[in-house]
């Protein structure tokens, strides 16, 4: 049997590539080799480890239909040992690691039966970007000393050396070399017992476990049903209250098309008496406008009139000041004439006896010179 590590995957990528790059490292002196997961698979090795990308596909790896890993991993069991299959799973988020790793335990039972690590890495793009622990785990595992069977039933010890005849007697075993082999084919028998009773536990725990499972989707298939008919139930709701407020939204709208019809009338029925209003009031305004202009106009000839009397008035008055004043003139040379003749009258013959009528005749006359000389006065 060859001695090795085995790097298995459905398909040969750079994450497989990586894988066995950081082995190699972990393992120098070791031979890893990357093989195909097939659905009879032969694991001529002494470590198996499958890896998959997160990227490549959804998480279901195993429990599903068309599945690969179920049967490889099942003959990598079978061959190599539980103890001896690990399974890396990468592009993973460190905040998500156990909420996936969760999941996988609960919905994958294959997977967990037949692997003996399960790692959940975010990339192994070099071996310092993984984390230590993973790092440890990753070259516990693959260090550790632990037997392998092959399809013949051969005992495959690894890390330990081969088994050789002892000291030869012309080509024969010692005795102490047949104890030996003995004693170690019956522990290889005691190995074999105890591996097929825990395979028996192991079927006897699937069985169990895909009884529980097969109650579980029997309950997850009620519910569904039971979740169909509720939606069933809210659909039939829902449409009912749909038609319903359809009907009312469309009486609403036939409503609000008529309050906008009865709007519309009645603002042109306004828009119609305010234009009738307004060719009222213009027209009113512009008969008042025309009349204050023809007021206006007649106020302004009266005043030109009133002002044209008025510079008459101020002529005919300067012409009688005029007058007036060569009438006091007039009577002044008058009165000096008068005095004059008085004075030589009386130097000339005695003084007559003067009527009295004459007297209040010359007395009014005087009077009436002296009130015209007092008003071209004031005038002056």
């Amino acid at each position: 049997m060859t001695r090795g590590i085995i790097v298995c995957s459905i398909s040969q990528s750079q994450t497989s590539n990586n894988v066995v790059e950081i082995i190699k490292q972990l393992c120098p002196g070791e031979k890893v080799t990357f093989q195909l997961a097939q659905k009879k698979t032969r694991f001529d090795c002494r470590k198996v480890v499958f890896c998959h990308s997160s990227l490549e596909g959804r998480l279901a790896l195993t429990d599903v239909n068309d599945s690969i890993y179920d049967d490889a991993i099942a003959q990598a069991n079978k061959i190599v040992g539980k103890e001896n299959v690990t399974f890396i799973v990468t592009k993973v988020p460190a905040g998500d690691a156990k909420l996936r790793r969760r999941m996988i335990t609960n919905a994958q039972p294959t997977l967990i039966l037949n692997i003996g690590m399960l790692l959940l890495v975010d990339s192994v793009d070099d071996i310092t970007h993984l984390d230590q622990d993973n790092v440890n785990k990753l070259n516990k595992f693959l260090n550790r000393t632990a037997y392998t069977t092959d399809y013949t039933g051969n005992v495959d010890y690894t890390n330990k050396q081969e088994l050789g005849p002892d000291d030869r007697n012309g080509g024969h075993v010692s005795p102490n070399s047949m104890s030996v082999t003995y004693f170690l084919l019956l522990i290889i028998l005691l190995c074999l017992a105890v591996v097929y009773n825990q395979q028996i536990k192991q079927e006897r725990q699937i069985k169990d476990f895909s009884e529980q499972v097969s109650g579980l989707i029997l309950l997850l298939n009620n519910s569904i049903i039971e979740l169909e008919k509720n939606v069933q139930r809210q659909a039939k709701i829902i449409e009912d209250e749909k038609s319903s407020m359809e009907t009312k939204l469309t009486e609403y709208i036939k409503h609000t098309e008529n309050t906008l019809q009865i709007i519309n009338d009645a603002m042109a029925n306004i828009t119609r008496r305010i234009i009738v209003i307004y060719g009222e009031l213009r027209s009113n305004k512009y008969k008042q406008n025309k009349q204050k202009m023809q007021e206006k106009i007649i106020t302004t000839q009266q005043l030109d009139k009133l002002e044209k009397t008025q510079e008459n008035i101020k002529i005919m008055q300067s012409n009688t000041d005029k007058q007036l004043f060569e009438l006091v003139v007039i009577s002044a040379d008058a009165k000096q004439l008068l005095q004059r003749s008085k004075q030589c009258e009386s130097v000339t013959r005695p003084t007559p006896q003067v009527d009295s009528s004459n007297r209040s005749k010359g007395n009014s006359f005087s009077s009436f010179l002296s009130s015209m000389w007092s008003y071209i006065a004031s005038k002056s």
